[in-house]
């Protein structure tokens, strides 16, 4: 750590240099899906997928509206190649927020053909393919 006077005493280059490397830094993903809107309604979402031996890692990047009258549970839908379907996990949005969920799913991503984030009583939301 620094002390108070030591801070004082860095100019600009110095101050901005220490910012870059105590901020968190995320790692470039394999893939970014960009979802799209397939009915109206306060959420915004993009996926980044990472390859893994066991299938693939997705974090759900998702923004709420800030006019969103209550938190509501959804849930990510994974689709193969072969049509079949499986939730990567499932989670409740929050008015205002953007949030970074991880989730996962055992089916790599090269089979992988589209991912729908659902409502609870099932109705697609959000659309896309990698």
């Amino acid at each position: 750590g620094y002390t108070l006077d030591q801070l004082v005493r860095m100019d600009r280059a110095q101050l901005e240099a220490l910012h870059r490397a105590a901020a968190p830094v995320w790692p470039v993903p394999d893939e970014t899906v960009p979802l799209a809107q397939v009915l109206p309604g306060p959420m915004t979402a993009t996926l980044e997928l990472d390859d893994k031996r066991w299938g693939t890692a997705i974090t759900v990047i998702c923004s709420y509206d800030e006019g969103m009258r209550t938190s509501v549970p959804y849930d990510l839908a994974v689709v193969d190649v072969d049509g079949h379907e499986s939730s990567a996990g499932s989670w409740s949005g929050v008015p205002g927020v953007t949030a970074r969920i991880p989730v996962a799913t055992a089916v790599p991503r090269e089979r992988i053909s589209a991912f729908e984030i659902r409502l609870s009583d099932g109705r697609t939301i959000l659309r896309g393919a990698p």
